[in-house]
């Protein structure tokens, strides 16, 4: 008999834990979009996410972040609330989720690199490049910065093979300079592909965009750096300044209600970033580990749950294995 892993045997203890430790949920999203090439995992449907809104409904409290983490802070009880964050803000994000969110009266929250204010991020160039009905060739030679380095990626043409390349290049990318990155990302230009091709959907809210977020009562604003750094790997005077800089671009544009709310991109974050959050000003960050909202975190490390690209059922036993078990139904 097959003995369960570890990660299985915490997914089996999980709503026990939560029905003896309740506690809320913080959920992360980054795009709402109907998309045929995701090799980063990062959309979910409009219609899945339409589904996810109304199993929020039904079993759980939707609140924004802020009226969350504030009673975190009063060690008020948190049990069954939700609250909704969005990364990156995507343009998709006005386009297909805030109407529903507006339409149901449910709260948000959206996290800005303001690096990248109205533009397209570099993750999603390296996806369009590598989608595999656009290969002329199925392999990628990519020439780094030193000497003699050239990382080849392969099977480009198959969609398994593609979608591997994009996860890995992503992932050197996400762990070099900017530099660096910029000398690749030229590169991958010079390649024929650009991300300013028809379709790809992946552009960054603009400022008009943003102050208009900014005036609705039920829309939060937070920062996520400048440049969407791995911080943990930068010295700690960048450190800085990708998170002043962000909050004081962002301030800009929401006025008075300020940016209270802070997430480390790629979940990159040490001792001394997070003590840099909390002396710019904000009052909580957001990290990428997954768990239950609980009095006693740490309000500079709030654990997410990353929601699937789930239809209605799944979501729900999803969701439930979180929550913990709930006596008599609910």
């Amino acid at each position: 008999m097959r003995i369960p892993g570890k990660k299985t045997l915490q997914r089996l203890v999980r709503p026990l834990v939560s029905t003896l430790r309740p506690g809320g949920l913080i959920l992360g999203y980054h795009r709402i979009a109907e998309a045929s090439w995701d090799p980063l995992g990062i959309c979910v449907s409009p219609v899945h996410f339409r589904q996810h809104l109304e199993v929020l409904l039904d079993l759980c409290t939707p609140v924004t972040l802020q009226t969350l983490v504030n009673r975190l802070r009063e060690k008020k009880n948190v049990k069954d609330m939700v609250a909704l964050t969005f990364d990156d803000g995507y343009r998709d994000f006005v386009e297909n989720a805030r109407p529903e969110l507006d339409r149901l009266g449910v709260p948000a929250t959206v996290f800005i690199a303001t690096g990248f204010i109205g533009k397209t991020y570099w993750w999603d160039e390296v996806a369009l490049c590598l989608r595999p009905d656009n290969q002329t060739s199925p392999e990628l030679a990519v020439r780094w910065n030193e000497p003699g380095n050239t990382r080849v990626y392969s099977h480009l043409t198959s969609e398994r093979g593609a979608t591997r390349a994009a996860q890995d290049l992503c992932r050197d990318l996400s762990m070099c300079t900017a530099t660096v990155r910029a000398d690749i990302m030229e590169q991958l230009r010079q390649r024929g592909q650009t991300a300013s091709a028809p379709g790809t959907g992946s552009k960054a809210m603009s400022e008009h965009q943003l102050r208009e977020l900014a005036e609705s009562p039920n829309m939060e604003i937070g920062s996520h750096t400048v440049n969407h750094p791995m911080l943990a790997q930068l010295k700690p005077s960048e450190q800085c300044r990708e998170i002043e800089s962000s909050r004081r671009h962002l301030e800009a544009i929401a006025g008075s209600r300020g940016i209270q709310g802070f997430a480390y991109p790629h979940g990159s974050f040490e001792e001394h970033t997070r003590q840099l959050v909390a002396e710019q000003g904000y009052e909580y960050a957001c990290a990428s580990q997954q768990g239950v909202v609980r009095h006693g975190l740490d309000l500079y490390s709030l654990p997410r749950l990353w929601a699937p690209d789930a239809d209605q059922r799944k979501f729900r036993v999803w969701l439930s294995s979180w929550r913990g078990v709930r006596w008599g139904g609910g």
